[in-house]
């Protein structure tokens, strides 16, 4: 009798649909702003190794390095609370942590020059746990190694705004504005998140590092903010 009820109680289990934690939201008194937490992220930089054990996300180019990129991907928006005409606009937020230069180096080798950003939403799905230069999920390769961003793997038109990071920025979160992007999604454009790239990355100079979903202090993960109004 003990083996049937046990028995009844798992296929219960079973069949009762898992429940997700919803978006986080808060009232503003002038709309409703949703917290869409980082689910995926990962640094693109060599065609053969998968990077996404780093507690960074690493931008631009050092010399003697391959180029650096990074893809971030986040919760989708509740489209049935926020449906399109209302969102008023969607900014993505990481935090900066430092300019990288390799101890090897002198100072007059890795200059600390400006560093110019921008970001493009993502037309091809992707693994964190897999994508590298070559590859965005084990087998399938980018269109061109380093991501094509003409137009195939991401949209060739970088969202609103160029974002300028100081050599003399401290460390904190960065503001980019992605409305464009979630826009997109709240039309049904696949969310395969954005990818973040320094306009100048084959300018000698320091790397960016910012905290990627691997960093042990939570509080300095991505995420995104909506205004629904």
């Amino acid at each position: 009798m003990q083996q049937v009820i046990t028995a009844v109680t798992l296929l219960v289990a079973l069949l009762v649909p898992v429940t997700h934690a919803a978006v986080k939201a808060f009232d503003t008194g002038a709309g409703k702003v949703y917290k869409l937490e980082v689910k995926q992220d990962v640094t693109i930089e060599s065609p053969t190794v998968n990077h996404n054990a780093l507690k960074w996300l690493v931008v631009g180019k050092h010399p003697g390095y391959p180029t650096k990129r990074s893809l971030l991907k986040f919760e989708d928006l509740p489209v049935n609370n926020c449906p399109l005409h209302s969102i008023k606009w969607a900014k993505m937020y990481l935090y900066f942590d430092y300019a990288h230069k390799a101890s090897k180096y002198r100072t007059s080798d890795v200059p600390d020059i400006n560093r110019y950003l921008s970001v493009h939403l993502m037309k091809k799905a992707w693994n964190e746990a897999q994508a590298n230069a070559r590859y965005r999920v084990m087998g399938t390769p980018w269109t061109t190694e380093g991501i094509d961003i003409s137009g195939s793997d991401a949209d060739a038109c970088a969202q609103c705004g160029i974002i300028t990071m100081f050599p003399a920025r401290p460390s904190g979160f960065v503001e980019f504005d992605i409305t464009a992007a979630v826009q997109s999604w709240a039309q049904g454009v696949p969310n395969n998140g954005v990818l973040v790239h320094a306009i100048n990355e084959l300018e000698a100079g320091r790397d960016l590092r910012f905290a990627s979903n691997k960093e042990k202090d939570k509080d300095k993960h991505a995420f995104v903010h909506v205004l629904c109004a």
